[in-house]
């Protein structure tokens, strides 16, 4: 009996693959290739480490005693490089300070690029500009 329910399992098995529009499988779908357009100019032309930068945040993390922390990621957008720096708040003065310490290890970011809402809805208050912050 389980003999008979194995085989009719494989049945459909076989069935749904042969079906399917994996083009390994059937040789007679051709392959689609698409053209990626140009990079942006600040992510080719050649600038110091961290000249360009992008920030994310991650978390939050749990910390032993009821405490939380968030990470923040500055990526370089032009070399292959990453700056960790960790947060105890996702308020802007605790954003600040982690840009600070990016700051120390590299002092030379103008181009900030961030993708956190919340941060940047409140970096225009210290009068940054929010493509560009120069310091």
């Amino acid at each position: 009996m389980g003999y008979r329910n194995y085989g009719q399992s494989e049945k459909g098995i076989r069935t749904v693959v042969s079906r399917s529009k994996d083009p390994r499988r059937n040789s007679h779908f051709q392959s689609l290739e698409i053209d990626s357009g140009p990079l942006p100019e600040n992510r080719v032309r050649d600038a110091a480490v961290f000249q360009i930068t992008g920030v994310d945040a991650a978390g939050p993390l749990f910390l032993t005693g009821n405490q939380k922390a968030w990470l923040l990621l500055f990526t370089c957008a032009v070399y292959r490089a990453v700056h960790l720096e960790l947060i105890t708040s996702l308020t802007t003065e605790a954003f600040l300070m982690g840009f600070v310490g990016l700051q120390q290890d590299a002092e030379d970011a103008l181009l900030f690029i961030a993708t956190t809402a919340p941060i940047s809805l409140e970096l225009p208050i210290y009068y940054m500009a929010w493509i560009g912050i120069k310091l």
